[in-house]
């Protein structure tokens, strides 16, 4: 009789932006993100069999957890000005993509559509 293989969790990556760059509050030690991103990650928390990775940028280096929940990674990438808009995010879109490539996700997310977000998901 065969063995089955063990059952491969789903992979997750999760593109939003941090609040505390959005609002410029680098100095809070934990990360925040809006509504539809809270629910849908506590959602995920409750998903043992689903991995889910948090990507945001951040202009400024800053205390990031390695874990929001047990299954719940957070992954924040220090981006320079100039990466950011006077480039049209490409900064964040590459530091992104690098990220996403290492994580090799089955699906990837991009919360709403503000700043970098909607444009690392592409």
């Amino acid at each position: 009789m065969a063995q089955s293989s063990p059952k491969k969790s789903m992979r997750i990556v999760q593109i939003t932006t941090d609040n505390r760059e959005s609002l410029r509050q680098y100095e809070k030690s934990e990360p925040w993100f809006g509504a539809a991103p809270e629910a849908l990650l506590q959602g995920l928390a409750m998903t043992p069999d689903v991995e889910v990775h948090v990507i945001s940028c951040t202009q400024r280096p800053m205390y990031a957890p390695e874990k929001l929940a047990e299954n719940i990674w957070f992954h924040s990438l220090h981006v320079k000005k100039w990466g950011w808009l006077r480039t049209g995010y490409q900064g964040c879109i590459r530091a992104v993509r690098r990220e996403v490539r290492k994580l090799r996700p089955d699906v990837v997310h991009g919360q709403g559509t503000e700043r970098d977000c909607a444009l690392c998901a592409e």
